[in-house]
């Protein structure tokens, strides 16, 4: 099916005032100051009151879209503090009509909650509560959204044009975005419009010690997070709370949190301090929502059932395999969500790669050692994580030569890859950080990478529209940082019949100087 844009009023400008764009409203709090911002709101005090990217007055120029299809209209926005989004707002003209739902997702489309507005009035601001507060994570991305079956939207173009929200602000747009159809996560994008969706988010206390107590530097989280389609033992916001079965003990991060560091050996992999229990054989995970955590496995692990979640573990894998594997691979139907994990092959061999998956999230995970760090079939995210250091070999036992060493690698014409804010290195004579053909004649599209720091390979990034169809595109690179390690000066190759569907904001990362042209040729 093709989606389509949301159709507005070209002719018209419907760009933010300059006095918008730098201060909307001062408003007071039951229990502080706020000053609230069109895409960022900061708090001058503790404040227990929600707040949102739009000033509870703040209105759209145009209140009512011509467009009167079903359609889901959200933002995907940031959090700088630790912290909840209890609620969300939509602007709403008299001819929306209808049912509306609420939905908050994470970056790769997992519903995290859902509510349905009830009582509302003709036209204006709508608010609806979700059942449980749901934890947020600062430097992560999420999407608030709401649909509609009757269309006939808020809507401004360019309210995005610059840079989300001000320096300091707790929760910022970052982006507006919708999807025709049904209730399901919305993507796209149009003319850096706005949709006037609103999380209301809630910033954990910071709660000072008694001169009895002892002091910590980690603010209270929410011990639970409302997941409909997830298991709920995994916050996207915060590091998960130890299970009954591997006690941790956790020590106060002297680096920024994943999301806002660049990913590396101190914010990737298990939490200083976690106590991990060891587990010898294979694993074959076949229960649905089942949570994996705090293990030290020594053996391989196969995903069999949807919603299963391994976090807070090593996984080794166990001897060389005589064959092609994975230390951690999904069978058919099976969905993962991996987090704050490492996976390091025990007995590397030209045979192995670290993870082989598809319907999952992969979350500052540290992957090192294999010969692929990830083969990233279908509905693939991979964000805030530590790809490096793979394990290059001369020959291979099926007379191929040497091997290809990529940090990720897409081959069979996959679509609905997300690559986000990760450091990813395959390593000294290693091919590409990322490479993508359709090597089985499928279409490879809907390829997003894009605020990583990336190097190492012949290319640093390698895209081939071979063995499928051509051209090959829906391909997004914006926002690397490349390093200068590539064997050819190369950070960008693609074929003759590949086209970037977005190349913009990479640069060098020495000099933040915008990086050449991508080279072309097959």
């Amino acid at each position: 099916m093709t989606i389509r844009p949301p159709r507005h009023a070209a002719a018209r400008d419907r760009g933010l005032t300059r006095t918008a764009l730098v201060s909307v409203a001062v408003c007071a709090a039951v229990a502080g100051m706020c000053v609230a911002l069109l895409h960022g709101r900061m708090v001058a005090a503790a404040d227990a009151t929600p707040i949102g990217i739009y000033s509870p007055s703040q209105t759209p120029k145009d209140p009512a879209e011509p467009d009167a299809r079903a359609i889901e209209l959200g933002v995907r926005f940031r959090v700088a503090a630790s912290g909840t989004i209890v609620a969300l707002r939509f602007y709403k003209s008299a001819q929306n009509v209808g049912s509306h739902l609420a939905s908050l997702w994470s970056s790769s489309g997992v519903r995290l909650a859902k509510a349905t507005f009830a009582h509302e009035s003709r036209s204006g601001w709508q608010t609806v509560r979700f059942s449980r507060p749901v934890a947020v994570r600062p430097g992560h991305t999420y999407v608030a959204s709401y649909h509609t079956n009757s269309g006939h939207y808020a809507q401004q173009s360019n309210a995005f044009a610059k840079t989300a929200g001000a320096r300091g602000a707790l929760i910022r747009g970052l982006a507006g975005v919708y999807r025709y159809g049904q209730s399901a996560f919305p993507q796209s994008t149009f003319k850096r419009s706005a949709y006037f969706v609103d999380p209301q988010f809630r910033p954990t206390p910071k709660h000072r010690p008694s001169a009895s107590a002892t002091s910590s530097a980690r603010p209270t989280t929410p011990a639970t997070v409302p997941v409909t389609t997830a298991p709920s033992a995994l916050p996207p916001s915060t590091r998960p709370a130890p299970s009954t079965s591997a006690p941790v003990t956790t020590t106060p991060p002297t680096s920024p949190p994943a999301g806002t560091a660049k990913p590396g050996p101190s914010n990737t992999g298990v939490p200083a301090g976690t106590k991990l229990r060891v587990v010898t054989g294979d694993q074959v995970y076949r229960t649905a929502g089942q949570v994996i955590s705090g293990l030290d496995i020594h053996g391989y692990v196969t995903v069999a059932a949807p919603n299963v979640v391994i976090k807070d573990s090593i996984i080794r894998g166990g001897s060389a395999p005589s064959k092609p594997k994975a230390v951690v691979s999904t069978s058919d139907g099976a969905s993962l969500t991996m987090a704050d994990s490492e996976v390091s092959p025990a007995n590397p061999d030209t045979w192995l790669d670290g993870v082989s998956v598809d319907n999952t999230t992969l979350l500052r995970m540290n992957i090192h050692g294999s010969v692929d760090g990830v083969k990233a079939f279908d509905n693939v995210t991979v964000q805030d994580s530590y790809i490096h250091d793979l394990s290059w070999y001369a020959s291979q036992p099926n007379g191929a030569g040497p091997t290809h060493n990529d940090a990720v690698q897409t081959y069979e014409g996959n679509r609905n890859i997300t690559l986000r804010h990760n450091a990813m290195n395959p390593g000294r004579n290693g091919n590409a950080a990322y490479q993508v053909t359709q090597d089985l004649g499928h279409v490879a599209t809907n390829l997003r990478i894009e605020d990583n720091w990336l190097d190492g390979g012949g290319c640093t990034l390698n895209f081939s529209h071979k063995g499928g169809p051509t051209p090959m595109t829906g391909i997004y690179v914006t926002n690397n940082r490349f390093g200068r390690s590539s064997t050819f000066n190369c950070p960008i190759l693609v074929s003759t019949k590949t086209t970037l569907t977005a190349n913009s904001g990479n640069v060098w990362d020495d000099t933040g100087k915008p990086i050449p042209a991508p080279q072309r040729h097959d």
